[in-house]
């Protein structure tokens, strides 16, 4: 088609065959553009579509009239398949016309943006498409401008030019990428704002983008604010033209009032430390500064304020002078010098603790001296005038003679029999040792009658033969038949009071029976039947139920005005619905319309249909409460301000209805004040100025402990101890421990003065220990100690107590035993025992076509003919390229199976070529393992054994039926119940399986793991996960 098939003697002349041609090659243009959109938008992500219209394109020059509305239509269906817009019906230019002047299509016939944005307000699309098609010679132009008509501003335009008009409109997809292409970034600068002080904070008030220095923008004017506490805060415009800028911001210092309110008022005022003198108001710089006040008659009060970013009023109340003391006692000092140099020293009749040199009035003082292992020694001392020196020599305990033992040794027939110690603690074992005295010895053993036995231990080692007598065996008991014939024979019959069940001829020992027949429609009865000495038949014959007469019912219906009003039936378990049928009786109804006043009323029903009328009362609106101001301004300014009662929370300004409440004002420093404000018929201003708390007294306490590296703590409180530590007047406990040393805990107080406190710790006996050596058959056999983090090693030295060993080799049964540790060392000799060998099957598969590739989809063991297996069911696929594959199921219960499996050849006359197996895809719930990663919770045999029977999964297809044999297995030889994770399913080299411990057996020494079924291993904890 030539240039000239759009032009007058093309489409103008062809009349309906040139429109003809034009409209299929929209459709040639539209199947040309439908799949390259579509894969865009399959490939781009779901966001928010614009609404949009595309306006007629404007024509001149040689065209026909129509070319404009169809380059339009071909722009809305290029625009369309961007996924970007919703479009709504093209605009016909004359729309355009009647809101644009004449002057203003111009030479271009594009619309400018002011009336494209006149015409998105007027047919609700936030942007519009408009353009022209000309041509001048030869060339045709197409023009398209993409304008936002919330802003009136060009977001994108573009120019395509051609010969032939179909070039022209095959090119519509490009122009249409133009119009839509993001415009290029427009150029940023750097801008930097440097303050004085450098420390001030900077804010960009007028950009969405958090300032920081050097922060690139386009170019414009931007607006800054530097703030800082105690400075002036300034706002700076800086222009950003075509350059970097860097902006300097000076600020201000701040200077606030202060003010000192003082009590009595006439009280003399000096602020220290600073140039200007007092007066009320001076203005000051945020800082710290020190005011003294005083007046002649009162303590002068100096006291510290912070000034920071607002006006200071400080009240300050003086207290007057206390009368002068009394002359101070004369105090004189009291030494105790004690032998041995660690004992502790208490001064029994004074609240002052002891310390060397303690300072003490005159008077006499009863002084105590304690240390363990020696005699307590109490002295009294008078202090008259001068100090005193107290030499003490304390005299040490006699040592407590060491008892004798003997050992007890009880020879029991059987020699099985247990035996206990009664009413002491030791446990028995042969050759106990005992210090002399008299013991209960019992000797029990099932089926023999237990003996008693009192034994003396005097001054040599007892052996004491006890023989047991068997008890008699009891004669079986006679048992007798019981028979129950009931009618009707299917009625069910019981024996209540008994655990047995009865079933026809019950086998039961002579006695008294209570018997229950029943049955559904039936009356039950109860009967008793003695069986003495011969068998016993029953017949019971049940009475029939009289068949319970219907009700009679009659209709409840409530008509309620308003016609929606809520019905319900109160007490009763029947739901009211219009018409509902009841039995005759009282019921309460009750009508309900929220803003109307709620009816109760009772319907009487007795021999016929109710209908009841029920009007309800519109309920008067209620008038708004009036609610006034409360503010609370409080000295200091930031105290917190609370308002009790928990209804309303506190804020300045909070609205209120008149009425009493209570405020809570408080400050960390000062005393919490609590008031009532009364709020009557005006809003409510309320000052609040908070005195400071008094800053207790401390006093140091230095403990000096011995050894000098022990530690010490403060019992009962989180404070820290460090010597010479601050604490104020009260009771504290110290604690001293030393690795070693046996604890000491001591009370100190602190009164009036610093404390100093010695405290020598007393070193712990060592306790004995001894050898445990275990001798292991197999002798490579691992040892370990069960519930402890110490590892055995032979001769290993443990502290006396009980303690459990396990021995465990790859092949052998693990076991587990319990050891004593007493009085000596220990030799365990542990021989285990070999698991038994798993027999196992030969498999064969006979496949045809021979070459075919064989595969267990189910089994971790790879095929090859005659593979070994253990009994169970197994899954074998068999395929060929072109070949139909199949899968087989196969059992394997006590000898060799041979399969032969005969492959269909596929339809196709030319079947596609079979991947390689490295590349065939895992079907689904199938996965293809590269490599198998082991739990590192797991370790020694148990690792290594999961680790052998994971190992042929790698380079194999897993499934999970496969997955849960091989936990079953793992189970059976570890203990251990496994989970799976596949991991990276998808990727060329195959995906890991790494195997989880979730739950281990406990195993003993007698056995391996009991036996578990694959449901059981289920419900433990074995599942697969896909990541």
């Amino acid at each position: 088609m030539s240039g000239r098939s759009i032009s007058r003697a093309g489409v103008g002349g062809g009349g309906a065959s040139g429109l003809k041609r034009i409209w299929a090659l929209l459709a040639l243009a539209l199947w040309c553009w439908l799949p390259s959109g579509a894969t865009r938008a399959a490939a781009e992500p779901v966001r928010e579509r614009i609404p949009a219209t595309v306006i007629e394109f404007s024509v001149r020059g040689e065209l026909n009239e129509q070319a404009g509305a169809i380059i339009a239509d071909l722009m809305m269906s290029a625009i369309a398949n961007t996924g970007r817009f919703t479009l709504k019906d093209r605009l016909p230019l004359t729309a355009a016309a009647k809101i644009a002047k004449a002057q203003e299509l111009g030479s271009t016939g594009l619309l400018d943006p002011k009336t494209a944005a006149e015409l998105g307000r007027l047919y609700g699309v936030d942007a519009v498409v408009t353009g022209g098609v000309s041509k001048l010679g030869d060339l045709i132009t197409v023009t398209a401008r993409l304008i936002d008509t919330k802003t009136a501003s060009l977001l994108g335009s573009g120019q395509v030019q051609d010969k032939s008009i179909d070039a022209i409109q095959i090119k519509i997809n490009d122009l249409a990428a133009m119009v839509l292409a993001s415009p290029a970034p427009p150029p940023t600068y750097a801008l930097t704002v440097r303050t004085d002080p450098a420390d001030a904070g900077v804010r960009l008030l007028n950009h969405p983008t958090p300032y920081q220095p050097g922060i690139r923008l386009p170019a414009g004017d931007y607006e800054f604010e530097a703030t800082k506490p105690g400075h002036v805060a300034r706002k700076v415009t800086a222009k950003l033209r075509d350059r970097d800028l860097t902006l300097d911001i000076v600020l201000e210092k701040a200077r606030y009032g202060l003010t000192v309110r003082p009590d009595p008022p006439d009280a003399r005022i000096r602020l220290l430390g600073a140039p200007a003198p007092y007066q009320p108001g001076i203005a000051l710089s945020p800082g710290d500064y020190e005011i003294e006040v005083s007046r002649e008659g009162y303590l002068a009060h100096k006291f510290p304020v912070r000034i920071i970013d607002s006006e200071l009023s400080v009240p300050v109340t003086l207290e007057k002078a206390p009368l002068p003391p009394p002359p101070p006692v004369r105090q004189y000092r009291l030494t105790v010098q004690v032998e041995p140099s660690q004992a502790t020293v208490r001064l029994l009749n004074s609240k002052t603790p002891y310390q060397p040199g303690v300072p003490l009035a005159p008077g006499s003082y009863k002084v105590e001296i304690r240390q363990a292992g020696y005699e307590t020694a109490q002295v009294a001392v008078p202090i008259i005038d001068s100090d005193v020196t107290v030499p003490v020599k304390l005299v040490k305990k006699p040592e407590p003679p060491k008892a004798v033992q003997y050992r007890l040794t009880v020879a029991p027939d059987p020699p099985d029999a247990r035996i206990r110690l009664l009413g002491v603690k030791a446990t028995y074992q042969p050759g106990l040792s005992l210090p002399p005295g008299s013991y209960t010895v019992e000797v029990s053993k099932s089926g023999y009658q237990s003996q008693r036995l009192t034994a003396r231990i005097a001054d040599g080692d007892i052996t004491l033969p006890v023989t047991l007598i068997k008890q008699p065996e009891p004669e079986p008991p006679t048992l007798y038949r019981l028979t129950v014939r009931p009618d009707p024979p299917d009625a069910r019959v019981r024996l209540p009071g008994s655990k047995l069940t009865y079933k026809a001829g019950i086998s039961l020992p002579p006695g008294s029976y209570t018997v229950e027949v029943a049955k559904a429609g039936y009356e039950s009865q109860r009967l008793t039947a003695r069986i003495a000495d011969s068998d016993v038949t029953v017949s019971v014959a049940l009475v029939k139920q009289p068949e319970p007469e219907p009700p009679t019912v009659y209709r409840l219906t409530v008509r309620p005005d308003p016609a929606d009003a809520r019905v319900r039936l109160l007490g009763s378990r029947t739901e009211y619905r219009p018409g509902v049928t009841l039995p005759p009786g009282n019921y309460t109804v009750e009508v309900s319309k929220p803003g109307y006043d709620a009816q109760r009323l009772t319907a009487r029903i007795a021999d016929n249909d109710v209908m009841m009328t029920v009007a309800l009362a519109k309920q008067p609106e209620p008038e708004p409460p009036t609610v006034y101001r409360l503010t609370v301004r409080p000295d200091p300014p930031d105290a917190r301000v609370r308002l009790l009662g928990g209804r309303f929370s506190y804020k300045a300004g909070v609205t209120l209805p008149p009425g009493s409440y209570g405020l809570e004002v408080s400050r960390p420093g000062y005393e919490t004040q609590r008031l009532t404000a009364r709020i009557a018929d005006s809003d409510v201003t309320l000052p609040v100025a908070l005195a400071k708390q008094p800053e207790p007294s401390r006093y140091a306490l230095t403990v000096q402990p011995d050894p000098a590296d022990a530690r010490v703590r403060l019992r009962g409180t989180s404070t820290v101890y460090r010597p010479g530590l601050l604490l104020a007047p009260g009771s504290y406990t110290v604690e001293v421990s030393s690795l070693g040393y046996e604890t000491r805990q001591i009370p100190v107080r602190i009164a009036d003065g610093d404390v100093t406190l010695p405290v020598a710790l007393v070193k712990q006996p060592e306790p004995s220990r001894y050898a445990l050596t275990v001798q292991p058959d197999p002798a490579d056999a691992r040892v370990r100690l069960r519930g402890t983090s110490t590892v055995y090693r032979p001769g290993l030295l443990l502290a006396p107590g009980s303690y459990t060993v396990e021995v465990s080799s790859l092949g052998y049964e693990t076991r587990q035993i319990p050891v004593r540790i007493a009085d000596g060392d220990v030799t365990l000799p542990v021989a285990l025992a070999k698991v038994p060998e798993l027999r196992q099957y030969r498999l064969t598969v006979r496949p045809d076509p021979t070459n075919a590739r064989i595969r267990l989809v189910n089994s971790a063991h790879a095929y090859r003919p005659g593979v070994l297996l253990p009994p169970g069911s197994y899954t074998v696929e068999v395929d060929s390229r072109g070949y139909e594959s199949r899968r087989v199921a196969v059992q394997i219960a006590d000898g060799d199976v041979t399969l032969p499996v005969e492959l269909e050849r596929m339809a196709s006359s030319t079947p596609a070529p079979s991947p390689a197996p490295s590349q065939t895809p895992a079907r689904a719930g199938e996965w293809r393992i590269g490599s198998v990663q082991v739990d590192s919770a797991l370790s020694g045999v148990d690792r290594a054994e999961i680790a052998r029977l994971l190992g042929g999964y790698a380079g194999r297809t897993a499934t999970r039926d496969t997955l849960l044999d091989s936990a079953v297995r793992a189970y059976q030889a570890t203990g251990v119940t496994l989970s799976f994770v596949v991991r990276g399913a998808g990727s060329a080299g195959g995906a890991t399986l790494y195997a989880r411990a979730a739950r281990q057996a406990r195993r003993t020494y007698e056995s391996s793991v009991s036996i578990i079924s694959r449901s059981q291993l289920e419900s433990s904890g074995f599942g697969v996960s896909v990541e």
